[in-house]
């Protein structure tokens, strides 16, 4: 089989929530781990984060746990794509084939 013809291997993009790399802030965020295309057996870190407005102070519950996904999901895939990374081998939560 030739290499072109093999399935590519796909990577996970996690979205969690958690505090900010940068503040003390809750956010949400999405990171995976992908091969960089420049550099054999390297992996560049693709990494977005976003506070979510929906907080709701008097039930302690955010309005829409999803607020933030496509804004993240829209810059893990512009990241990937500066990186020279194929965006198709990024397999996101609300994918089809995330199982």
């Amino acid at each position: 089989m030739k290499d072109e013809e093999k399935e590519m291997a796909k990577y996970k993009v996690n979205y969690q929530g958690g505090e900010s790399r940068y503040s003390n802030a809750a956010i949400d965020y999405m990171i995976v781990e992908v091969p960089d295309p420049e550099n054999e057996g390297e992996m560049i870190e693709l990494y977005a984060e976003m506070e979510n407005p929906t907080w709701d102070e008097e039930a302690e519950v955010f309005t829409d746990d999803c607020y933030t996904y496509d804004d993240l999901k829209a810059e893990i895939i512009g990241q990937a794509r500066e990186n020279g990374i194929d965006p198709e081998i990024l397999v996101f939560y609300h994918d089809d084939d995330w199982a």
